[in-house]
């Protein structure tokens, strides 16, 4: 006779576990049907981060556990580790539960890779990465001084608390426009010294194996052209 012991336990990270112990021979049927209620207990356990304020165009949500990507619609919740991207006419805005503000723009790619936020304490902790393409970024809540926003890309790491700033990332390099507050970043590879300080107004390029450049003032043109993107979302 076939013995099933389920048990459930929490990891380090207090995500559920579901172990499944094994004794004779076991009916394929049965290990499917476990395997697909383990897959819906994680996705169903997933954090909430916030909802999809605006969609323009094309914009799909690639979420852990589920087999094709679903087409983003506004009032769509947005949870840990969804991965967002964008066509060639899409663009997504996506407001987070602290009123932190992401907008999303055409032929891109983001993931929020974890994101704690407490009301009560006012503290948070998030990590976005952006994988392609380019990601505008509203923080304009302050919280308390452990609190803080990372934004991920292949060459750079940038850490914010308030700021309002535009990143545009592709293979060969990583562009950093504060157009308010200030950000810190340096090169994702901690082999690479050189951590440079941004405020109001200025760029940073970041490419690989390579130190952020010295802050340069944002052109005029560039920088009304991301307001005008932003405000026609």
């Amino acid at each position: 006779m076939s013995l099933w012991r389920l048990r459930r336990s929490s990891d380090l990270c207090s995500h559920r576990v579901l172990r499944i112990s094994l004794s004779g021979v076991v009916s394929p049927f049965l290990v499917c049907c476990c395997i697909l209620l383990f897959c819906a207990d994680i996705v169903s356990s997933a954090e909430i981060v916030g909802n999809v304020a605006i969609v323009r165009g094309e914009v799909v949500c690639r979420r852990p556990g589920m087999s094709a990507a679903r087409t983003l619609k506004r009032g769509d919740t947005v949870q840990v580790a969804d991965l967002l991207e964008t066509g060639k006419d899409g663009k997504v805005q996506i407001l987070l539960s602290d009123d932190t503000v992401i907008n999303l723009m055409p032929d891109s790619i983001l993931r929020i890779s974890h994101y704690s936020y407490n009301r009560d304490t006012s503290r948070r902790s998030a990590v976005a990465t952006v994988k392609q393409g380019t990601a505008h970024f509203i923080i304009y809540k302050e919280l308390k001084e452990d609190s803080y926003v990372t934004v991920e890309t292949e060459h750079a790491l940038i850490q914010i608390r308030q700021a309002d700033l535009v990143v545009v990332t592709s293979r060969q390099r990583t562009e950093l426009y504060t157009l308010a507050g200030y950000s810190n970043i340096r090169n994702s590879s901690n082999l690479v010294v050189g951590n440079v300080t941004a405020g109001e107004n200025q760029s940073v390029v970041v490419q690989a194996k390579t130190p952020p450049t010295s802050p340069s003032v944002i052109p005029s043109l560039q920088r009304r052209k991301f307001i005008k993107d932003a405000r026609q979302l």
